[in-house]
């Protein structure tokens, strides 16, 4: 056996370390220019009009809802199947949130949420989750705000546009285990002026900025940013190729933008976990927990939730994953599962 592997790890270059070191060295490292100059580059690569970069995902969020009014007495629909961060964002505005199910891949969809959808609905939340697209356009139909949650979705395309470009506005977070890292941090896009506008005094307001070293940081992941997609793929490929061989089900719903490898198996999770550590490696759920679980909800009514939530595993797969270690993953799912 290796050494372990982690379920998730940042990839960091000589080149990313640099441009950090650059940022020390001008003196500058609190919010400034380089900050700016990573979200007009972010904006840039989405083809976004404005950008406005905060201290992380959860921040980008809770600026995104009171720049739309979202306040005490509204409620925000989100789904069950998400980081339970979300809750506390929502809550963070006063509002108070809707939870509902998903569908068999892990995303709302206009039948999942429409009933309950009604004059307190104040905004949508469509999650891509682990790289799965969620419906935005369906979604709009209600004529509430959407915004987009893509925090495990940098680089997906749907309709031959991005992923963050396709609601109202949307969020994205940069964390160490996110698509790209800049440590903590977030971002939040949008195409109207007057919208980025009221998000940037929110976030001023919350006095809850990005620093020029994680902007340094992010300008520096961005520029390469190809190779992380690439590398993706790479992975992707390899893993699909000794799917039969390793007697495994790779859920196919994030092909398009493979964020993480989740495979299908209804063995405790519990046993999975442990035994794959007996390898080295280590496993999660997609999500930690269900919203609704967090609240005290029956799961009577999250059947879909449920069954995805139970039914699956994410081993680990990111950019990167070493050759080596990917091959030390794929014996570790031969053996783990031939015996679950």
């Amino acid at each position: 056996m290796g050494a372990e592997i982690p379920h998730s790890r940042p990839w960091i270059t000589k080149a990313d370390r640099l441009a950090v070191e650059q940022t020390l060295c001008s003196g500058q490292l609190a919010h400034g220019q380089a900050t700016e100059v990573f979200e007009k580059e972010f904006a840039d690569y989405l083809g976004s009009q404005h950008a406005v970069s905060c201290a992380s995902g959860t921040v980008g969020f809770i600026i995104a809802l009171k720049a739309l009014g979202v306040g005490p007495g509204d409620a925000v629909i989100v789904p069950t199947y998400v980081c339970q961060s979300i809750l506390a964002a929502v809550r963070n505005t006063g509002a108070s949130p809707q939870i509902c199910d998903v569908n068999e891949n892990g995303v709302l969809t206009r039948d999942t949420l429409a009933a309950h959808v009604n004059e307190n609905t104040a905004a949508i939340l469509a999650v891509h989750i682990l790289g799965r697209q969620c419906d935005v356009e369906s979604l709009q139909s209600f004529g509430v705000p959407v915004i987009e949650d893509v925090c495990q979705s940098f680089g997906l395309t749907i309709g031959g546009r991005d992923a963050g470009t396709l609601g109202t506005m949307a969020f994205f977070s940069f964390h160490a285990t996110k698509c790209l890292t800049t440590g903590e941090g977030g971002m939040v896009v949008c195409n109207d002026a007057g919208l980025a506008q009221r998000v940037r005094a929110e976030r001023d307001g919350m006095f809850s900025f990005m620093s020029d070293m994680q902007a340094a940081l992010g300008s520096a992941q961005l520029s390469r940013y190809s190779e992380f997609l690439e590398r993706r793929r790479q992975l992707w490929q390899r893993f699909i190729a000794v799917e039969k061989e390793a007697g495994i089900e790779i859920d196919r719903a994030n092909e398009n933008f493979p964020f993480r490898l989740i495979v299908r198996n209804d063995a405790p999770f519990a046993e999975l976990r442990r035994a794959f550590l007996a390898h080295g490696v280590h496993v999660r759920k997609g999500v930690d927990q269900m919203l609704h679980r967090v609240v005290g909800l029956d799961d009577k009514l999250f059947p879909n939730a449920v069954k995805v939530f139970e039914n699956t595993v994410s081993v680990p797969f990111y950019p990167a994953l070493k050759n080596g270690e990917a091959g030390q993953v794929v014996q570790a799912m031969k053996r783990v599962f031939d015996a679950a």
